[in-house]
């Protein structure tokens, strides 16, 4: 049996590339590994993830390494840019992303080869994803890069969540509108018909914003209950209750997927887009033509409301 040997990571911090780790945090434990995720977004969630240490980002670099066998560094995290001069100082760093980035990731070779055992003998700083245009979702990919950079199997099970609170709702449908890319957002008049028109097929219909977003979209929002949470795992213990979760391409959907919850992902990319929800638990619409007109592209307008309802009773029923 192998001596434990300490992991950690640090994501890019917004919470689709938090859940897209957690998923490599899980492939890593279930290999007798002792993983820490340093999320600031989710370490209100230890709780929820007993099997996990949840840790604030350091002020000082040098407190992690010291601490840790392996130090794995999304290079786009504003944490790792604001100290990557003093952490490559360590041989024990390995460099990845899970965004596009334009720059090749530096190359990177440990001397020591018996840090963790791996299949291929040789670590390389690396993308999570090698091809944005295949089919395969990030969890997919997430699973690839254990396999072929750490040499860990993907569990065929989701992440282990410990609740604390029973479900609230029965037939409960939640909306995630908004992300802080307004590119990617459907229109919040979209979503207000989509949430009125399923509450008048019997569903209970909520809407969840970010905290400074709340007061703005309740009165556009209407009769329609538009709630926010201060901290994640307040968040996790609601969705519980959740049958399925329709959002933009968000951390929204990431969070749901990972929790076993179906999602409906409203996006003006293909279906099969990379940064879908992952667990072959997300259904993607997308609008039926997409128009260019002056540089930016013309969706929200062609996407089919129907479908997104027709999907979510498909669900409701099954569930």
């Amino acid at each position: 049996m192998q001596l434990v040997k300490r992991i950690a990571i640090v994501p890019f911090p917004a919470l689709g590339d938090v859940t897209i780790c957690l998923r490599l945090a899980q492939n890593l434990t279930n290999s007798d590994y002792e993983v820490t995720l340093f999320a600031n977004l989710i370490t209100s969630a230890a709780l929820n993830f007993p099997w996990l240490k949840l840790s604030a980002l350091p002020t000082n670099p040098d407190v992690m390494m010291s601490s840790y066998d392996l130090i794995l560094l999304d290079i786009l995290s504003p944490w790792v840019k604001d100290h990557l001069d003093d952490l490559e100082v360590s041989k024990n760093i390995l460099l990845f992303t899970s965004k596009n980035y334009s720059k090749s990731l530096p190359t990177k070779t440990f001397s020591n080869k018996n840090l963790i055992s791996q299949s291929s003998g040789t670590f390389t700083n690396r993308p999570l994803c090698l091809d944005k245009n295949s089919t395969r979702s990030m969890v997919d990919w997430v699973d690839e890069y254990g396999m072929e950079v750490l040499g860990v199997k993907a569990d065929s099970l989701l992440p282990a969540v410990t609740f604390h609170q029973p479900k609230q709702f029965e037939n409960l449908v939640v909306i995630f509108p908004t992300t802080p890319n307004p590119k990617k957002n459907f229109s919040i008049k979209g979503f207000k018909k989509l949430a009125k028109q399923l509450v008048n097929m019997g569903f209970q219909v909520e809407v969840i914003v970010m905290p400074d977003e709340k007061e703005l979209l309740k009165d556009k929002f209407g009769i329609i209950n538009v709630k926010t949470f201060q901290e994640v795992a307040h968040l996790i213990e609601y969705l519980r209750s959740a049958k399925v979760v329709i959002s933009n391409d968000s951390g929204g959907g990431h969070l749901a997927a990972m929790l076993g919850i179906p999602t409906i992902t409203i996006t003006r990319k293909n279906k099969n887009f990379v940064w879908r929800p992952g667990y072959n638990l997300g259904n993607v619409v997308s609008p039926i033509v997409t128009l260019k007109f002056g540089g930016e592209h013309i969706w929200r307008p062609f996407i089919s409301i129907k479908k997104i309802e027709s999907i979510t009773k498909k669900i409701m029923r099954n569930s």
